[in-house]
């Protein structure tokens, strides 16, 4: 998966407004490309969509993004599935009902393969909806060209009562904030957008109008997140909170945060609860393998020519899984430079099958 910059370039375009169904969903796709079975969890908030797919028979996340204003009646998605690849993926497809129909080119030169799909019906599956909320203040309301901030945040939401879903919004809640609450998130939303539109106001009360004109830039924040599935089974589901800041300066702070829930157990999987001890002894030779691969690096080639800040990579807290590996993220900064985005590398089970806890093992039966 690649760096996320480019979503920052789509968000502006989200209109003011706090979840409905006929603008925001959530859907799970069931289909091919080519003959290729394929998961895609697909988000959409109003014309702006993103989310993961992935390959039923590796299950390694690809984050995607794209919207359905470029070619009428047409979602256009756009994948980063290979760090050092400057082409992405593209999907064009048309919804007719439940039947989502269309191309697949790997790059713009390449052939195009039919795409197709359905929503799940896969009853086992806890069924989601998507809200968000999007506004903006000017610093300076009578000012013609005035600074301002812009609020950005959206997140699935369960649409069933079970104990797993009342599980679920609660941990959701607690992501944007608010713990031990099972509330609509709307009301997260709004709170936090207050707060938010209250401070940026204050900080810069005594900016003076001509420094306003001369650096509207230095006088504009943003703030967004958005949290979205990217896997999700009957005994777990792995969730994905991307955030941005920009508080002035050279450029925004962003990063995904990832969560993997035992959907039974009700709680958030520790690296513990999926390998065993010696199972994590091996993760650093096998992260450095699988982002070898992912950037294309052979054997002998320092990780630091490669743009890393170091000649090891250690396993972190930000994971997740799925039904055949376990993906870590890493932000900006963490293990190498901004230019390189996030860094993202999955490691396939086949890899560590004899370090997988008994118990977790069972929750991918």
């Amino acid at each position: 998966m690649k760096s996320k910059n480019i979503l920052l370039f789509i968000i502006p375009f989200i209109t003011h407004y706090v979840s409905a169904q006929n603008i925001s969903w959530y859907k799970c796709l069931n289909g091919t490309i080519d003959r290729y079975p394929i998961t895609m969890h697909l988000h959409k908030m109003n014309h702006n969509l993103s989310g993961y797919y992935y390959y039923n028979s590796k299950q390694e996340p690809v984050y995607f993004l794209g919207e359905d204003t470029t070619t009428a009646g047409k979602i256009k998605l756009y994948a980063f599935s290979k760090s050092t690849d400057p082409n992405n993926e593209e999907f064009l497809f048309s919804a007719d009902k439940e039947k989502y129909s269309g191309e697949w080119k790997k790059n713009d030169s390449s052939t195009a393969l039919v795409f197709s799909a359905t929503e799940s019906i896969d009853t086992s599956l806890i069924p989601f909806t998507m809200v968000y909320t999007y506004d903006e203040t000017k610093l300076k309301p009578d000012m013609k060209e005035s600074p301002a901030a812009t609020f950005d945040a959206a997140t699935v939401w369960p649409q069933s009562t079970t104990i797993k879903a009342s599980f679920i919004k609660k941990f959701i809640n607690e992501e944007f904030g608010e713990k031990d609450s099972e509330h609509d998130v709307e009301t997260i939303f709004l709170k936090t957008k207050s707060h938010f539109f209250n401070e940026y106001k204050e900080a810069f009360r005594e900016a003076k109008e001509e420094d306003l004109k001369e650096m509207p830039p230095a006088f504009s924040e943003e703030q967004s997140n958005h949290l979205m599935i990217v896997y999700q089974s009957k005994n777990m589901l792995a969730l994905a909170n991307y955030s941005y800041s920009y508080t002035g300066g050279a450029h925004g702070n962003y990063g995904t945060a990832y969560s993997s829930l035992e959907l039974a157990k009700k709680k958030k999987l520790k690296l513990d609860d999926v390998l065993t001890a010696n199972g994590q002894t091996r993760l650093p030779l096998l992260l450095i393998k699988y982002f070898r691969k992912n950037y294309n690096l052979g054997a002998n080639t320092s990780l630091k020519e490669a743009g890393l800040f170091e000649e090891k990579i250690k396993p972190n807290n930000n994971f997740y899984v799925t039904g055949k590996g376990i993906g870590f993220s890493y932000s900006p900064y963490e293990i190498g430079p901004y230019a390189m985005g996030e860094i993202n590398i999955f490691i396939p089970f086949s890899e560590l099958r004899k370090s997988l806890q008994p118990a977790f093992q069972k929750l991918l039966e």
